[in-house]
């Protein structure tokens, strides 16, 4: 401060600046000041036991402390951050978030980071007088890409299986995973990436499959249908294979998918006819193409594990 304004008598005068604080000198006409808080400075001005006091008074604009704290700063695409100023003496909080978005004023901002990829989030604070502070995040928010579900089946869906052929093996086709839960959609549930189910009751089911990665990712993919059915077993008594195309064939029909064969004899257990193939018919012949006389046959069937047997009439 220059005590240009003051007059000091014939050149004896003293001069006294209180209080020190952020002073260069206390003595003499001119000080250097540099508080670091509003300070009001008295000047005395002494001489032949005369004095008089002025005050300078000045402003110091307080200085902001820039900090701020935030959730999880690594996940996959969409992740959303909160951001919580820890920053004190501001007036004004200016938030870079390093993805192009336009900058946020909100005191605690929540963001959405929708691309992938690794960003720096800066704060200024500001207080009056335009004085400002920076922090930066102490790490990173990463953005991994979305995780993606997916998984094959076999058989593969949609698929009708007819019991109690009804097993399905699963796999897992998804990038990243290492945590999965399925649910087939008949009450039972597994985990594992590559499991094996049999289901039990006929029934049309959906199978789902949720899965997580590294970085608390989740995904979720719904697979089907899986049509579970009890096959139908028709076993004819008699048939009359006249050439009139009416009853004409003797045909066993089952709409199953397990191993088959019908074996057929006449009461002396000669054979006459023997298949594997579901969809062929006896015609009323022999192994060698000779009509077979009128009467009561017998047959065996074998489909999977299971045997039946019965009787069937040729009328003509």
């Amino acid at each position: 401060f220059p005590s240009h304004d003051t007059v000091g008598g014939r050149g004896s005068a003293t001069f006294n600046w209180t209080p020190s604080t952020g002073l260069n000198t206390t003595q003499g006409p001119s000080v250097y000041a540099s508080p670091i808080d509003t300070t009001t400075y008295i000047l005395i001005i002494s001489e032949a036991g005369c004095a008089d006091t002025l005050s300078y008074t000045i402003e110091v604009n307080p200085q902001p402390d820039a900090e701020f704290t935030m959730s999880q700063p690594v996940g996959c695409s969409p992740l959303n951050v909160q951001f919580d100023s820890r920053s004190d003496k501001t007036l004004t909080w200016v938030w870079n978030f390093g993805d192009g978005t336009p900058i946020s004023n909100e005191v605690d901002p929540s963001h959405y980071f929708t691309t992938p990829g690794t960003y720096q989030v800066r704060l200024i604070a500001l207080t009056s007088g335009s004085c400002a502070d920076t922090a930066y995040s102490s790490v990173p928010v990463v953005v991994t890409p979305p995780l993606m579900a997916d998984f094959v089946s076999n058989p593969s869906a949609p698929v009708e299986l007819s019991e109690p052929n009804t097993i399905v093996s699963f796999r897992d086709k998804t990038v990243g995973a290492n945590q999965w839960f399925w649910d087939f959609g008949d009450g039972i549930t597994a985990e594992g990436a590559n499991p094996i189910h049999q289901f039990t009751q006929k029934g049309t089911y959906m199978v789902t499959l949720k899965v997580n990665d590294s970085n608390g990712c989740e995904a979720v993919i719904k697979k089907g249908p899986f049509t579970i059915f009890t096959p139908e077993l028709n076993l004819p008594n008699v048939f009359s294979p006249n050439g009139d195309r009416v009853n004409d064939l003797f045909f066993i029909t089952y709409t199953g998918d397990e191993s088959f064969r019908v074996q057929i004899f006449d009461r002396w257990g000669v054979k006459y006819f023997d298949t594997l193939n579901r969809n062929q018919f006896w015609n009323g012949q022999d192994l060698n193409g000779q009509i077979a006389a009128d009467g009561t046959y017998f047959y065996t069937i074998q489909i999977g594990g299971r045997n039946y047997s019965g009787s069937v009439t040729i009328v003509r």
